[in-house]
């Protein structure tokens, strides 16, 4: 399985925010902590914090994130001195690793794990990595943000660099290597929202208190709450246990999903089953609630987006599971749909929509199988 890294720039004197930023509290957490957790959120578990300013308490906030912390005694020369400490400290082991400054510390983990994905998928079935880019960032509608994901490859070019880079620090060094970059569209503002200013903190904070996931006993709480019967109660266990087991499966394969938002998305895609149109309404009523991931994985439940590609991500794996699962029974895919294709069968738009439901779920079971390297029937639990 590939290695990945992350370093935490958090270093600098925070000069224009006047308070030391990657000890700042958003949400009863600090913008350290929010950084880190993008990576642990994500399986990303060899996080290096290079601190500067402060260092011994920046330590302390890094160790209580499960990070390593780095100092940097040249700070005061600019932030590539940090990149440059960071990037000397990494394990030689490392395959590619992110750089993210602590006062970006809003990117969600299934970012991470989004741009994790997307480089391996160019990898060839031998092993070989001539295609793999170099770089890869994430975008939001073509604007660019952070993190980069860098390749090992770099490591030796920015360790040769002095403190302060060679003509441009490290922008114009990852711009040297523009021809072996990518751009991953990703639906994450927080990829673009930094914390230079104190106006930059209102509107982060106002940010964060939309990016929690709501836990087990909070969906079960909603479920409850909007009447949800106990055969559907029943029917989001069940569906939540497979998604579950799913990608914990593909997290073993190097895969990098958000299990926290899995088990969440699972346990209340049907929190508005009575409603017409049930996973716009409860991604609609999510949404309200200030759970935007969930609703972006509710929505997505009952039929994929034209167009999705061959990632498996979090919303794919609640789609297949629900496909998986009828009533607390889990079962085939052909069992699954047979008897809507039967139901339908006189009403044309509806059987094509069924059919074209089954045909997403055996895309996504195949590629799922493909990354297992084995059946499905061997990683899931039976009920």
């Amino acid at each position: 399985m590939e290695r990945l890294a992350a370093i935490v720039l958090a270093a600098g004197r925070s000069s224009r925010m006047g308070d030391l930023k990657p000890l700042l509290e958003v949400e009863g957490r600090t913008l350290l902590e929010w950084a880190a957790g993008a990576f642990s959120g994500a399986g990303v578990d060899d996080i290096v914090v290079v601190t500067g300013h402060h260092g011994d308490e920046v330590a302390a906030v890094a160790a209580r994130a499960g990070a390593v912390a780095v100092v940097n005694p040249g700070f005061d020369d600019g932030m590539f001195s940090s990149v440059r400490a960071g990037v000397e400290a990494l394990d030689p082991g490392v395959e590619r690793f992110f750089l993210l400054p602590a006062d970006v510390p809003l990117v969600r983990p299934e970012t991470i794990g989004r741009l994790a994905r997307a480089g391996r998928r160019q990898i060839g079935g031998d092993g070989g990595v001539a295609t793999a880019p170099e770089v890869l960032y994430p975008a939001v509608a073509g604007v660019t943000g952070h993190p980069p994901l860098l390749a090992a490859s770099l490591r030796a070019e920015i360790l040769a660099c002095g403190s302060a880079g060679q003509d441009g620090g490290l922008r114009a060094l990852l711009m040297g290597h523009i021809a072996r970059s990518t751009i991953v569209e990703v639906d994450d503002h927080g990829v673009l929202l930094d914390a230079d200013t104190p106006e930059d903190l209102v509107l982060l904070r106002a940010r964060a208190a939309g990016e929690g996931l709501p836990d087990e006993a909070r969906c079960l709480d909603l479920l409850v709450e909007n009447q949800v019967s106990e055969r559907r109660l029943a029917h989001s266990r069940a569906v939540a246990a497979v998604a579950l087991a799913l990608a914990a499966a593909l997290n073993e394969r190097g895969q990098h999903l958000c299990e926290p938002l899995v088990l969440a998305g699972g346990l209340v895609h049907d929190v508005a089953r009575s409603q017409l149109r049930h996973p716009d309404a409860g991604a609609d009523l999510l949404e309200g609630l200030g759970y935007p991931r969930v609703a972006a994985v509710v929505r997505q439940h009952m039929e994929l987006p034209r167009g999705t590609g061959e990632d498996v991500d979090e919303a794919q794996v609640v789609f297949l599971a629900d496909k998986l699962v009828q009533g607390d029974r889990r079962v085939g895919l052909q069992e699954r749909f047979a008897v809507r294709l039967v139901r339908h069968r006189g009403d044309p738009d509806a059987l094509a929509a069924v059919r074209r439901r089954k045909a997403q779920a055996e895309a996504v079971l195949a590629n799922v199988e493909t990354l297992l390297g084995r059946p499905l029937d061997d990683v899931l639990p039976t009920f």
